[in-house]
């Protein structure tokens, strides 16, 4: 009887052990979602396109990052051509290395409006106006300014349509 409470005592203990690391594992590891939506998935050419970025911390506790430009979100707009994408708009950003700290379950969120003008490119690539599938990239740089070099955070899976009267 003896032998089967110190067995006991060691399998309690020894989960104990294998248990705790675990625990503290999924409490202080972040755990971020970073997504893109518009206000609907088709417009008409000349109408404003409202575009909302918003990160948020689901884990345990707070967590903070740092980015290199005040507004830790910036984003692009590109016009899709099926494998290539021409940049048409992008949110600019300051220069000013900032830290945010983020809550449990508190969200960063960001809307940009774009009016459709094109400020990347002149004539003949204007597309300004012009219908056809457009992507958003959005991201929070770790360092560099570009998307998709060393970004804490990124998305450029959504898509809208600009569509003309008919």
């Amino acid at each position: 009887m003896k032998l089967r409470k110190k067995l006991a005592i060691v399998a309690l203990f020894l989960s104990a052990l294998v248990g705790i690391p675990w625990t503290v594992w999924v409490i202080v590891t972040p755990n971020w979602v970073f997504y893109v939506t518009t206000d609907k998935p088709v417009y008409n050419v000349g109408e404003l396109i409202q575009i909302t970025v918003t990160l948020e911390n689901r884990g345990y506790i707070p967590h903070s990052f740092t980015s290199p430009i005040s507004e830790p979100i910036e984003i692009y707009i590109a016009y899709w051509i099926p494998g290539f994408g021409t940049t048409v708009w992008w949110s600019g950003h300051t220069l000013n290395s900032t830290t945010f700290t983020l809550l449990p379950n508190q969200k960063l969120t960001r809307t940009f409006v774009w009016d459709q003008t094109d400020i990347a490119w002149s004539a003949p690539y204007n597309h300004t106006g012009k219908p056809g599938e457009y992507r958003i990239t959005a991201f929070i740089p770790r360092t560099n300014l570009y998307p998709s070099y060393d970004n804490l955070f990124f998305d450029d899976a959504t898509r809208f349509n600009i569509t003309a009267p008919a």
